[in-house]
């Protein structure tokens, strides 16, 4: 059976778009919120490259096969300097262009890895 006519469902599509609002808020939250909200056995880098892939996927899967990559790259990567420029109004947060770099590096990688779904595990949908 094909998953075409589940994954473009209305009901999936509903769920694909919410789940899309709740990691940007959960984003958001962990981005913005004052002070070192991070557990400190993860480096800060690493939860910069990992948000920022999350964020992308979450793109992805909430607009698939409706925008390319490169319109969700274009889209998510000035999202993602926006949040980080905007830490500057957060308390105990600083804006550090190397976050801006791992979080580039983040997203690449996201549509890198989107892409290779496309390519080749949904070619066939």
């Amino acid at each position: 059976m094909p998953l075409t006519p589940f994954i473009f469902h209305p009901a999936v599509i509903f769920i694909r778009r919410g789940q899309l609002a709740l990691a940007v808020a959960i984003y958001l939250y962990a981005a913005l919120a004052s002070g070192p909200n991070v557990p400190a056995s993860y480096p800060d880098w690493a939860m910069h490259f990992i948000g920022n892939v999350l964020l992308f996927g979450s793109v992805w899967v909430a607009t698939l096969k409706r925008f390319s990559i490169k319109t969700q790259l274009l889209v998510t990567l000035p999202f993602s300097v926006v949040i980080e420029l905007s830490q500057v109004f957060s308390q105990g947060r600083q804006v550090d262009p190397k976050d801006m770099l791992v979080n580039f590096i983040g997203l690449i990688c996201a549509a890198l890895i989107c892409r290779a779904i496309e390519k080749y595990g949904l070619s066939k949908y």
